[in-house]
């Protein structure tokens, strides 16, 4: 590897640390005349991956020495995480630099040889996305397929394909099918539409999940209309809440506009909750219908019943909550991520992420 390359890693803008990757051959000897590990051994002498503690002197007579964590990724990859400001990266930058390093934006690093050559389509594909993951689970997921997971696998099932093996190249394509809709999601959240009759408390739940008051409440029927959305995390898993317009018949075009709103928005969903007021002796919510599969009955208002007869069907739920009091909503936020999340995965699962994915097990399974 001759060509020497160093990229920001860590996001633009101001912040605690920064992330400097470095691509060279022989890396780590190379960096050596400006990093100064504490203790005795060289940075060499520790394992790949391992954070190492030191200095970052610019020349062994410079005074000015900045505290920096070095991590070896490979023998021509390591990655060196700094002060965020300014100053400092700039002062490190500089001396690589010098040195004859060049600098380039993360979004370009794949298009070199030196670094893309050691990685797949997917490997390159989930590197792009990992800035758009919105939590540190999503992140993870598309970390490990940035490091080769599912490159491994697809690999794994060609091998098996051409040494005739069927059976198991099918149940090695079952096994990565049941990742899929999680990883449409890894940077799109998932959707959670609330709706139900008029004045259940739809938005002072919503409002409770979030811990702070995204929705309008107010105690009158058909005061939501519009679509109101939020995105939060549940167990570490995006989900965006959309707080919807009252199920009800009316004549004002206006609300009716609104409901049927709420009703595409329960269509779209990857969960629906509707939402039920306890204290009522029916829901009013009529036969209605709801998305099968996709659907969770939530009971609200359960501060002001005592005892809940669930003989009568129409007011049965999955869970009851009170959206004042707050009890029941741990319970809910555990309920709503297993419909959505039902296995999470373990560490270096291969999970297919991209619709081209879908499509390149299709072609693999058609073929064989």
């Amino acid at each position: 590897m001759n060509e020497r390359i160093v990229s920001e890693l860590s996001p633009a803008g101001r912040g605690a640390i920064c992330v400097l990757g470095l691509f060279a051959g022989d890396v780590a000897n190379r960096i050596s005349h400006w990093f100064q590990p504490v203790g005795e051994k060289s940075l060499t002498d520790h394992p790949h991956l391992k954070p190492v503690y030191g200095y970052w002197v610019g020349s062994r007579d410079d005074p000015l020495r900045e505290d920096i964590i070095v991590r070896r990724r490979s023998d021509d990859e390591l990655e060196i995480h700094c002060h965020g400001g300014r100053f400092a990266r700039q002062r490190i930058l500089s001396v690589l630099e010098r040195d004859g390093f060049r600098f380039v934006p993360w979004r370009e690093l794949d298009r070199f040889p030196v670094i893309g050559a050691t990685r797949g389509e997917t490997s390159i594909a989930a590197r792009r996305l990992l800035p758009l993951a919105t939590t540190e689970k999503t992140a993870a997921v598309l970390n490990w397929q940035a490091r080769g997971a599912l490159d491994r696998a697809f690999l794994h099932i060609d091998a098996l394909i051409a040494a005739n093996q069927r059976a198991a190249a099918l149940a090695s394509i079952e096994s990565l099918l049941q990742w899929s809709t999680l990883g449409r999601h890894l940077v799109a959240p998932w959707r959670v539409a609330v709706s139900g009759p008029p004045n259940v408390g739809k938005s002072s739940l919503i409002n409770r999940i979030l811990g702070f008051e995204r929705s309008i409440v107010f105690p009158q029927p058909g005061t939501t209309r519009d679509l109101v959305t939020t995105l939060t995390a549940m167990e570490g898993w995006p989900v965006e809440l959309t707080d919807t317009a009252g199920l009800r018949e009316c004549p004002d075009a206006l609300e009716s506009a609104g409901v049927a709103l709420a009703q595409q928005a329960a269509a779209d969903a990857d969960l629906f909750l509707y939402v039920v007021d306890l204290s009522l002796s029916t829901d009013g919510s009529g036969s209605g219908t709801f998305p099968a599969g996709r659907a969770m009955r939530v009971g609200n208002k359960s501060d002001l019943i005592a005892d809940l007869d669930c003989s009568d069907s129409s007011r049965r739920t999955e869970i009851n909550v009170s959206a004042l009091t707050g009890d029941g909503i741990p319970e809910l936020l555990i309920a709503i991520r297993k419909r959505l999340v039902p296995l999470e995965p373990e560490p270096d699962q291969a999970v297919p992420f991209l619709p081209e994915h879908l499509e390149r097990l299709e072609r693999r399974v058609n073929g064989m």
